[in-house]
């Protein structure tokens, strides 16, 4: 990608390929590039035990030992109470951050953390081509906040059909067939009106 759009586009390659059709879609750009695939899965389970094993201990009332995490909740309200000064990357509302994608859209910048609070850093416009990736991207995510707030189960099918990794191996009535599946999977953490299937 690097190569291709001439900028270093993520902060992790393995991560990056989720939101591409070029390299999971394909058995040897997934050998090439060494992608772990379903590996997030592992993720997922070592989290779940964790939190299960903090609850239990919880419940029982047994000491907890706290250690140091890079994650970025700590480090902000660290800086927020102390003014330590410090940059993260943070996830905000667009609201002209970045000049060239929508402005209601979520996009991650750096922002400078003290006793201020969160200041995001404004970059102007991405280069066309990064941008275009991205409006891709916002453009699927403001369709599965449609589907939640205008309780219209379509826009989850219309989100799932405009996701680039999504389109590179479904056709369309595939892709809704999924999306039926997968609310029929998860029908009781959803909100009423988005728990129709509604056939290919």
């Amino acid at each position: 990608m690097y190569r291709r759009l001439g900028y270093y586009t993520t902060e992790t390659s393995e991560h990056s390929s989720e939101y591409v059709p070029w390299y999971l879609r394909h058995d040897s750009e997934i050998e090439r590039l060494r992608l772990p695939v379903g590996a997030y899965l592992d993720i997922v389970e070592e989290n779940v035990a964790a939190y299960e094993r903090t609850r239990d201990a919880l419940a029982a009332g047994e000491p907890l030992t706290i250690e140091d995490t890079m994650e970025y909740a700590p480090q902000i309200i660290h800086s927020i109470v102390t003014g330590t000064p410090r940059t993260v990357y943070g996830n905000l509302p667009n609201h002209g951050l970045i000049g060239n994608l929508p402005h209601t859209g979520v996009v991650e910048v750096p922002c400078l953390v003290d006793a201020s609070g969160v200041q995001p850093t404004r970059i102007g416009s991405l280069p066309p081509q990064l941008a275009a990736l991205n409006r891709t991207y916002l453009g699927m995510n403001d369709l599965v906040v449609r589907a939640a707030v205008e309780e219209d189960p379509r826009h989850i099918r219309h989100a799932a059909m405009t996701d680039p990794a999504t389109a590179a191996i479904l056709p369309v009535e595939q892709i809704w067939q999924l999306c039926d599946d997968m609310v029929r999977a998860h029908a009781d953490r959803l909100q009423p009106a988005l728990r129709a299937t509604l056939g290919s």
